[in-house]
């Protein structure tokens, strides 16, 4: 007989199918590819060498691996969905450095809660809430980050 936390591990398994996406779906193209921000709020973000650059990428699993680089800190999370339309970001949780641009960290990690739909136009990734684009994001180099939580 299979050990008592099997139906447990199997029940949660077809949870998670339900709630996210197969990683192999073509529609989600954003998938496993790094993502840089270039505007918020339709605000270019300025670039240079002591400006931070902040980005996401989801690598392919169950529960999908969100990581990313928030201007300060870094921020990981399993809280995440999406179709070939919609995305949602859960909760996050992000190392604690305090530095320059936490402002617009915080603003940044406050409004991935509001996005509901996600398009890629121009090979730009644009993400947005009912009302208004979010955020636009350029492909950058998929890195592998190391989280501690």
């Amino acid at each position: 007989t299979a050990p008592a936390d099997a139906d447990t591990e199997a029940d949660t398994d077809a949870i998670v199918r339900d709630t996210v996406p197969e990683p192999t779906d073509p529609d989600l193209a954003f998938l496993g590819r790094r993502w840089e921000m270039v505007t918020m709020e339709g605000a270019t973000l300025e670039t240079g060498s002591d400006q931070p650059v902040l980005f996401f990428q989801v690598d392919p699993g169950t529960p999908p691996n969100l990581t990313g680089y928030a201007g300060c800190n870094r921020f990981y999370g399993t809280a995440f969905s999406a179709t070939a339309e919609t995305i949602h970001f859960g909760t996050v949780g992000s190392t604690r450095r305090a530095c320059p641009a936490l402002p617009l960290e915080q603003k940044f990690l406050g409004m991935l809660h509001e996005a509901e739909s996600w398009s890629i136009v121009d090979d730009m990734l644009v993400v947005s809430a009912a009302d208004r684009t979010l955020f636009t994001f350029r492909e950058g180099e998929a890195e592998q980050l190391e989280v501690t939580e």
